[in-house]
């Protein structure tokens, strides 16, 4: 039997780093979603080219704030009005999509991450086995 490589799991690092992200991320949308709070805005400008991303405006007690996120659905169009998803503790944080869709979608990569780190270890593991010859 040949020798355990434990040098072979450094390929299961971008999977593990990628879920570590992902989990994070999606911990802070979590916590984003239960406070979030909604405003009408208003798209100043948009870059289809940049995977439908806009800029946009909107208020939130009497002070005016810029965002720039990811569309999702029909392509708006400058000076459409939106809604507008922010954190009431810090406006600044803003999504033209509410913080529970992104927390949806940021959990949704993990287990795709684990596939990938258990197919790796599977990987190395069976290595470590003769091959049976078939007579």
């Amino acid at each position: 039997m040949k020798t355990f490589q434990w040098r072979s799991l450094v390929l299961a690092v971008p999977f593990a780093a990628l879920l570590a992200i992902t989990v994070y991320d999606g911990r802070k949308e979590a916590v984003l979603a239960v406070r979030e709070q909604r405003a009408e805005g208003v798209v100043t400008g948009c870059d289809p080219s940049n995977h439908n991303w806009c800029h946009y405006k909107f208020s939130f007690r009497e002070r005016t704030f810029e965002g720039f996120g990811g569309w999702v659905g029909k392509h708006p169009s400058t000076g459409q009005h939106v809604t507008v998803f922010f954190d009431p503790s810090d406006p600044s944080t803003s999504s033209l999509e509410d913080y529970a869709s992104e927390d949806r979608r940021e959990r949704g990569i993990a287990p795709l991450c684990w596939a990938g780190i258990l197919t790796v270890v599977m990987i190395i593991v069976s290595a470590q086995f003769p091959r049976r010859q078939h007579v």
